[in-house]
């Protein structure tokens, strides 16, 4: 099993969470610290950081949709839902960094 580097906890899907894809040996950080690190340090929301941690650790949008519901023992999040939130996030990550190439050029 894999372990998060930043708080120690162990993979377990089943408790909400996930180190990476442990078949391909990731031990990276937990869902859980990589979205409080994304939610802390951007503008994406709860429910986008959610999804951008997952992403991160390599999880697909179906996979995604499908944790999300067993975490929240409901039958949504959809993967279409995954995808709006994944689409919000590269709209404001497009707009991030057109807002850094318009300083960039005055500085």
């Amino acid at each position: 099993m894999s372990e998060c580097v930043v708080c120690g906890v162990e993979h377990d899907p089943d408790a909400g969470i996930v180190t990476g894809k442990p078949n391909e040996g990731d031990d990276r950080s937990c869902n859980i610290c990589l979205q409080d690190h994304i939610r802390e340090h951007t503008v994406l929301s709860r429910r986008e950081s959610e999804v951008a941690a997952l992403k991160l650790l390599g999880y697909r949008h179906e996979r995604i949709a499908e944790l999300l519901q067993t975490w929240r023992g409901e039958d949504k999040p959809t993967k279409s839902t995954v995808d709006e939130y994944s689409s919000r996030m590269n709209d404001k990550i497009e707009k991030a960094a057109a807002t850094v190439n318009t300083f960039e050029r005055f500085l």
